[in-house]
């Protein structure tokens, strides 16, 4: 792989960002309904949770970041969004900086880093 191959490959603060973003998106989604429909919107929030699960699991395969113990993750927002609590952004802000830093830790300390990244993945 190229140098340049190397920048465009896995997730980057960006991509982060705008994963975050939309995971705001979605919680705000999910929080304005429940409000509007005074908790009755069960429905409408289960296939916001699932097109949420869906998104960013498809987001994380792309960016070759996906493996089972991050789809899994995923599923505890999923479930709390089907009864209106939002947890999309909580669970996407930490997984992002998990599998940024350890990928810049891997610049800088490649021995120490494949321990981080064991713990990660």
């Amino acid at each position: 792989m190229t140098e340049n191959n190397e920048k465009q490959a896995g997730l980057s603060w960006i991509n982060g960002g705008f994963m975050i973003g939309l995971a705001g998106l979605f919680d705000g989604i999910i929080i304005s309904s429940m409000f509007i429909t005074f908790g009755f919107a069960v429905i409408f929030t289960w296939l916001i949770g699932l097109f949420a699960f869906l998104s960013f699991n498809m987001w994380l395969a792309i960016k070759g970041e996906l493996n089972f113990k991050r789809a899994i993750l995923l599923t505890a927002p999923f479930w709390s969004s089907i009864f209106g609590v939002p947890g999309w952004t909580a669970t996407i802000w930490p997984l992002v900086a998990k599998i940024i830093g350890a990928k810049a830790l891997s610049k800088v300390a490649p021995e120490s880093a494949q321990k981080v990244l064991k713990k990660v993945a």
